[in-house]
């Protein structure tokens, strides 16, 4: 057997065998998002400071 003889025998073989294959148009389930647990401190503390500072003006 040369290489063109395996070469016709397993292009015969992959006719038989194929089939298209085929995507899902199915959707899967929603990914979760992670909640936050909590209120960011940072943030807190920024607002916390906005806050005394417009109080600081209205009372001057």
């Amino acid at each position: 057997m040369d290489f063109r003889e395996i070469l016709l025998i397993a292009s015969k073989g992959q006719g038989v065998n194929h089939v298209p294959k085929r995507y899902s148009l199915a959707v899967g389930p929603p990914k979760k998002d992670p909640k936050v647990k909590g209120v960011q401190s940072a943030a807190v503390q920024a607002f916390l400071r906005r806050k005394e500072e417009e109080l600081r003006r209205k009372g001057l």
